[in-house]
């Protein structure tokens, strides 16, 4: 094509209703432009409606039951409004408003569709003939866009399973190469089952998030980039598995950068609530008053990660975990090359030893509850004495608090670790007597 489909295209189109006092009358002029934009569409693509009508007070038009078959995707729209369409000499085009109707998209990758959306301040740059498709994200801009009743299904490669996620309603603005974007969803739920795994759910009533120049970070990908500063808060989490439900009141998240190139994460969550299927715990946890605490920085000069992990359950156990990660000198966004350093995990409560049994399988609990697992913990301790405060907890908690430190002599893998939770001997081979020391006060 001589000129990009969208410049060439919707352009043409409309390009003549805005000619007010020319001898073409604006239902003459939209009929040419839509000719010249038939012609301008790519080999084997086409664009049907039932109606056009210029809209002479938009300097647009409105359309009905649209159809547009570009490349291998179709888009479709119960109505079509448009407004003051408008192309600059590098070939971007931009609309005032841009309103639908039950509009839809199907892909190869990705179907969606809409009870309706809404656009202002539109502008898209040259596609370079290969439809919208091929638009670039980062060099989009928008001063709002709204929708209603979505759902988006990507999909997926390698036979993950069928993903799809829905929102009541989702709000964008200020979208666009340097600028801060807000973004607003009710509603919100995800599905996805993966076949060896199972099904999975994850909802919330309501998100709201500020973040910095986001096209930036979209500009790096797929390349794996930090994300830009952001502050999000989410209200009435739920997720659901074939291991329980998990539902969270509140989350509050903000990311931003430091000085001397230290990005920082904190997140915190109040109201922590667990189910076993749709049975409640047969312990009674005050989950509106827990918490999860969770600080994490980032050196990027010294590709180092230092994240602090707090969970408080009043009146019952509170768990604090102290991580620090090596990452690759040459890929240091790269999650795979990350290894743990160390680690601190601190238990207080009688409560919490004394009603363990009750949360866990059969078999374990009763190898808890008889006393084989304290006389095994007396044994290890014996011939490992850093094991000997772990079991004179176990004898008598007495409402102290156990502390357990795990420094390698190695750096261990993340991708290593899970063993651990999987093979006993693997867990042995990592916690040792050189390893691992525990205290209690």
């Amino acid at each position: 094509m001589k000129r990009p489909l969208l410049a060439a295209g919707l352009t043409v189109a409309f390009i003549g209703m805005v000619a007010y006092g020319t001898h073409y009358g604006p239902q003459h002029a939209l009929k040419n432009g839509l000719e010249r934009f038939r012609a301008a569409l790519p080999p084997g693509s086409s664009f049907e409606f039932s109606s056009a009508r210029p809209d002479l007070l938009a300097r647009g038009a409105h359309f009905t039951d649209v159809t547009l078959h570009v490349h291998n995707v179709l888009y479709r729209a119960h109505e079509l409004h448009l407004g003051h369409v408008t192309l600059s000499s590098n070939g971007e085009i931009s609309f005032t408003r841009l309103d639908l109707a039950q509009p839809s998209i199907q892909s190869a990758k990705i179907d969606a569709q809409a009870n309706s959306v809404h656009l202002r301040g539109l502008i898209i740059p040259p596609d370079h003939g290969a439809g919208l498709n091929a638009v670039e994200l980062s060099k989009l801009v928008l001063d709002h866009g709204d929708a209603q009743d979505l759902t988006i299904t990507p999909h997926l490669e390698n036979a993950q399973g069928p993903l799809q996620l829905t929102f009541g309603t989702l709000s964008v603005d200020g979208y666009g190469r340097g600028r801060s974007t807000s973004i607003s969803v009710d509603a919100a739920n995800i599905t996805h089952s993966v076949p060896t795994v199972g099904s999975y759910s994850l909802s919330f009533e309501k998100l709201t998030a500020l973040f910095g120049d986001f096209t930036a970070f979209l500009a790096h990908s797929p390349a794996p980039h930090p994300l830009p500063p952001v502050t999000m808060a989410v209200h009435g989490v739920n997720a659901f598995s074939s291991g329980g439900r998990v539902l969270i009141d509140d989350i509050t998240f903000e990311n931003k950068l430091e000085n001397h190139g230290v990005l920082e994460n904190l997140l915190h969550a109040k109201g922590l609530h667990y189910r076993k299927s749709e049975e409640n715990l047969p312990v009674h946890l005050d989950g509106k008053n827990s918490t999860l605490e969770q600080a994490t920085y980032l050196d990027t000069n010294k590709n180092k990660i230092k994240s602090n992990i707090s969970i408080e359950i009043p009146d019952y156990a509170s768990f604090h975990f102290y991580i620090e990660l090596l990452k690759s000198e040459k890929e240091p966004y790269n999650t795979d090359n990350q290894s743990l350093k160390s680690m601190r995990f601190s238990l207080k409560g009688d409560r919490f030893l004394q009603t363990l049994p009750k949360l866990l399988p059969t078999g374990l609990a009763s190898y808890l509850s008889d006393g084989r697992f304290y006389l095994a913990l007396q044994e290890l301790a014996q011939s490992e004495p850093a094991y000997a405060p772990a079991a004179d907890y176990v004898h008598a908690p007495n409402n102290r608090t156990l502390s357990i430190d795990f420094v390698p002599s190695r750096p261990i893998p993340l991708s290593a670790v899970s063993l651990i939770s999987k093979s006993p001997l693997a867990g042995m081979m990592f916690f040792n007597q050189h390893s691992i020391s525990t205290s209690v006060q």
